[in-house]
């Protein structure tokens, strides 16, 4: 029996077998990676992933606001007027009550006469009635909040007397469009001089006043074509009889909404009569005028001479 229980060590005897024998596991496996310093590789990818995690946030933020402003402006444009057209123009009340819708329209370009437009045609009643049609300047009304956003002072605008039945916030104005439209037909007229001028003012140079008006109307329009400088672009065609290639002016062009224009201009008209009948109040200030302007009008021969009452028609 004794021999039997030699067999087996005293377990005590050989002390704690877990540090001698290297085979063994020192630590738990939970408390060996706790010191043995492969956390902090750990740590610092949870490190990383936080902020990738906030900076995708943080895109994402950015991304959804961007979208958003984009949307309303989206609404904002499909819900006014006119959005397009704002961006190339100054402000006028046209574009808050008419739609301007664009539309392609082929311009008669040809250097003759092919499709008999009596706008072509060489001076006659007719013909005067349809240039007067289109460039009676007739005058308008416009409000004072409409003249601040056009960048004027109404203090500095004739305002039409409540007599009129416009209401306390009307004020003088006229639409540009029919102004150059008037400037054209003055210089047509230049052209047929003979049948519009030569017996009224004869074989001489025209007076002053006339000169001047004509010479406004040349360089208004120039100014107006450059400021709206056309984009298109002309080709040039072989034409019949031709020895180099000749300009096709009948371009495709975006036209306003002419017609539209007028319906408003139509709701906006003050009688001439009556415009003819304003009269300056006393306490008004009047804007100066330069030395020439007065020589041009007629303001040396006194407030009875013709040029002193001119309107500018």
């Amino acid at each position: 029996m004794a021999d039997e229980n030699s067999k087996y060590t005293d377990l005590s005897s050989h002390g704690n077998l877990e540090s001698e024998d290297p085979l063994l596991p020192t630590k738990e496996p939970w408390e060996a990676e706790t010191f043995s310093g492969t956390q902090e590789p750990s740590r610092n990818c949870y490190r990383v992933g936080k902020w990738a995690v906030i900076a995708n946030l943080l895109l994402f933020s950015v991304s959804l606001t961007i979208l958003s402003w984009q949307t309303i402006s989206w609404v904002k444009m499909r819900n006014i007027k006119n959005p397009l057209l704002r961006q190339m123009v100054t402000y006028s009340p046209i574009l808050d009550e008419v739609d301007m819708t664009l539309g392609t329209k082929q311009i008669v370009g040809e250097d003759v006469d092919v499709d008999h437009s009596i706008f072509r045609q060489p001076p006659s009643p007719a013909v005067d009635a349809a240039w007067n049609n289109l460039s009676n300047k007739n005058t308008i009304w416009v409000s004072s909040s409409d003249i601040i956003r056009m960048g004027k002072d109404p203090k500095t605008v004739a305002k039409f007397p409540e007599s009129f039945n416009l209401g306390p916030d009307a004020y003088a104005a006229e639409l540009d469009s029919l102004h150059r439209i008037h400037c054209l037909n003055s210089l047509r007229k230049e052209i047929y001089y003979d049948y519009y001028f030569r017996d009224k003012f004869g074989d001489g140079k025209p007076p002053a006043l006339h000169q001047a008006h004509t010479e406004h109307c040349l360089y208004v329009l120039l100014q107006h074509l450059m400021c709206d400088a056309s984009t298109d672009i002309v080709t040039r065609e072989w034409v019949e009889g031709q020895i180099l290639p000749y300009p096709d002016f009948s371009i495709n062009r975006k036209c306003n909404n002419f017609d539209a224009l007028m319906t408003w201009y139509e709701s906006r008209i003050v009688p001439n009569d009556q415009f003819r009948a304003m009269v300056m109040p006393e306490d008004f200030t009047p804007k100066p005028v330069s030395d020439e302007f007065k020589r041009v009008f007629g303001y040396a021969d006194g407030p009875d001479a013709p040029g002193h009452a001119y309107q500018h028609d």
